[in-house]
């Protein structure tokens, strides 16, 4: 298989793992038995940073070349990229209220699973469309046209939770999927 789309594969799978652990914790919180919001807050803050930073753009290379390729592509391409932008805008939104709740703001917990609960489906909806259409169709591209590598710029993925460089800022999302 080629590289680049491991690299996305890989990214999904981890990405997963934390709508995984966010789900967990979203449940405990919906039972009352935990309230840890700031682990909740570095998941969150990782779907804000690295997608939009590394990897959808990445992404958008790739589709690009698969739409030279085959331009039917070209609507669900548009329609996932309408997506990383409606993906950013909920992230933001789920941000904001998580540090309200940092800060001592009273927010109902209700609310605050419901947003979770949210975000959570729209990240792994969004995972299964790349996954279960356009990453399969651009595999199938490489097959046809027997190339082993997209013929795009690799870029060096940078991510910091499960990157070769962890970023200090995620030490409580690091700890808990080490448990």
């Amino acid at each position: 298989m080629s590289a680049i789309l491991e690299q996305l594969h890989h990214d999904h799978r981890n990405m997963v793992r934390l709508l995984d652990l966010l789900d967990e914790h979203t449940h405990a919180i919906a039972a009352g038995t935990e309230d840890n919001f700031r682990l909740v807050a570095e998941i969150i803050k990782y779907f804000n940073h690295y997608p939009t930073s590394s990897h959808h753009p990445y992404e958008d290379k790739i589709f690009n070349w698969a739409c030279g390729e085959r331009p039917e592509l070209a609507e669900a391409v548009e329609d996932l990229r309408a997506e990383h932008v409606s993906q950013a805008k909920l992230g933001e939104e789920v941000a904001t209220s998580l540090q309200g709740v940092l800060s001592g703001h009273l927010v109902p917990r209700q609310k605050i699973v419901d947003t979770l609960s949210a975000f959570s489906a729209v990240q792994r909806g969004h995972i299964n469309k790349e996954e279960g259409h356009l990453l399969k169709e651009t595999e199938e591209l490489l097959r046809e046209k027997q190339l082993d590598e997209i013929p795009i710029a690799r870029h060096e993925v940078i991510d910091p939770v499960f990157g070769a460089e962890i970023d200090d800022e995620y030490s409580d999302l690091i700890d808990a999927l080490q448990r």
